[in-house]
This record gives C-alpha cells, structure tokens and sequence, in this order.
C-alpha cells in the first residue's frame, strides 16, 4: 500500500512541477519576446479557446515528455513564430519532467530499500 501511494504521488508530483516550470518559462519567453500569447489570449473569444486548446495539447504532451521532444525539435521549423513561447515552454516542461521522474525513482528505491531493512531488523 505505501509503495503504490509513494509511486503516485512521487509520480503526479513530478507531472505537476513539470508543468508549473513549462508555463514559467512560457510566461517568460512570451514577455521578453513580446508575443503576448498569453495575456491577449483573454481578450477575444477566439484567443481563449485557442489557448484553452493549447494547453490541453501543452499538459497531453508534457505527460509523454521523450516523444515530446522529438516533436518540439522535428515540427518547430514549421509552426509559425508566434509558437515560440509554446514550444520553449513545453521543452522546459519534458527536460523537467524528465529530471524529476528520474529523480522521484531514486526516492523510491531509497523508500523501498528502507522498508526493506526494517522488515529484516
């Protein structure tokens, strides 16, 4: 039972932080390269059903973050400049989702291992 509730939240932690560093560096990126995605996306309807959209492909493809990659690096000669902020956010998004998937495993082992040697004492 403690294993499979470490694993979940180290799991869905890792998942949201990815997240939450994604939309940091796109709020960023999208302010120094004055695009402004994100805050015109409020102003007309159609701007935010394309952000709405957008962020549900933004946390679909943060949740595969290897595929991600390979689709950010191979398709963002084709999308328009304007994706920009998208693309830089999501690529933070998967290197962290990554790095903290990685490193919630080895909290995992270190868990494993400890209730292990408790169970032998």
């Amino acid at each position: 039972v403690v294993g499979q509730a470490g694993e979940s939240v180290v799991t869905m932690g890792a998942y949201v932080f990815a997240l939450v560093l994604g939309m940091l560096a796109w709020e960023y990126v999208d302010g120094v390269e004055n695009f402004h995605t994100l805050s015109q996306a409020a102003q007309t309807i159609t701007g935010e059903v394309f952000f709405y959209l957008l962020f549900i492909v933004y946390m679909l493809l943060t949740y595969y973050p290897i595929l991600s990659l390979m689709l950010s690096v191979i398709f963002s000669d084709f999308l328009p400049e304007f994706m920009t902020p998208f693309l830089t956010g999501l690529f933070v998004a998967c290197g962290a989702h990554l790095l903290f998937g990685f490193l919630g495993e080895v909290i995992l082992a270190a868990l494993n291992a400890i209730y292990f040697c408790y169970c032998i004492d």
